[in-house]
């Protein structure tokens, strides 16, 4: 009898605990997502992978910016940016293509500085620098170390 009481708790014990402390999986540790901000006055951003997207919320304007290498402190930047392609979208008006070998793009500021061999095209006019400031809000545009022309039109 002895060994029959004492096989009781051998097998009584481990149930005990598994009643106590449950047999089953721990439910995952529920995810916190960032939520974009609702403000009106806040300009909504997104980055994803090496693409960071930029847009006025009053529809002005958007910007995207594409690149090999993109470092940041912080999620809210600014962020460093290597190999860099943009593209610069005013409400009404064609898109402004960029190319530069880095570019920092500060999105609290609504500004991007590109430098190295930058370019920067749309369908009337070609600028080529060494250092290009974007003011996104505004449309405009400072550079330095560069030229500027119009494409060549095909003769009719």
């Amino acid at each position: 009898m002895r060994h029959f009481a004492c096989h009781n708790i051998i097998v009584c014990f481990p149930l005990g605990l598994l009643v106590m402390f449950g047999c089953a999986r721990r439910p995952p540790t529920p995810v916190t997502k960032t939520e974009k901000s609702t403000s009106p006055s806040a300009t909504s951003h997104e980055v994803s992978g090496s693409t960071i997207r930029m847009a006025d919320p009053a529809g002005r304007w958007s910007f995207e910016a594409r690149a090999q290498r993109v470092e940041t402190a912080s999620l809210d930047g600014p962020y460093a940016l290597q190999a860099a392609e943009c593209r610069y979208q005013q409400s009404g008006r064609p898109p402004v293509l960029m190319r530069a070998a880095r570019a920092q793009v500060d999105r609290s500021a609504g500004k991007a500085v590109l430098e190295g061999r930058v370019r920067l095209e749309s369908d009337a006019w070609v600028l080529e620098a060494e250092r290009v400031e974007y003011d996104l809000n505004e449309g405009k545009v400072l550079a330095s170390g560069g030229r500027n022309e119009a494409p060549e039109k095909p003769n009719r």
